[in-house]
């Protein structure tokens, strides 16, 4: 499981959409449905913009290069 500073994503094959991999919240920004996530506020361009800690995802798939 994650801790609040690093989200499962950055270890996901998913993280970065292509023809073979991608997800809702890579994609589009919108939440998996049926992730546990933790929802936090980032300042992103001086704006607050929600974003999400994922401690479990049903579309999680490890990145063989965290390997």
């Amino acid at each position: 499981m994650a801790d609040l500073k690093t989200t499962l994503c950055w270890f996901c094959r998913n993280a970065v959409p292509s023809l073979e991999t991608g997800c809702s919240w890579s994609e589009q920004l919108n939440p998996v449905p049926g992730w546990r996530a933790t929802e936090n506020i980032v300042m992103y361009n001086e704006k607050p913009k929600t974003s999400y800690t994922v401690h479990w995802c049903p579309e999680y798939v490890r990145d063989r290069k965290c390997d």
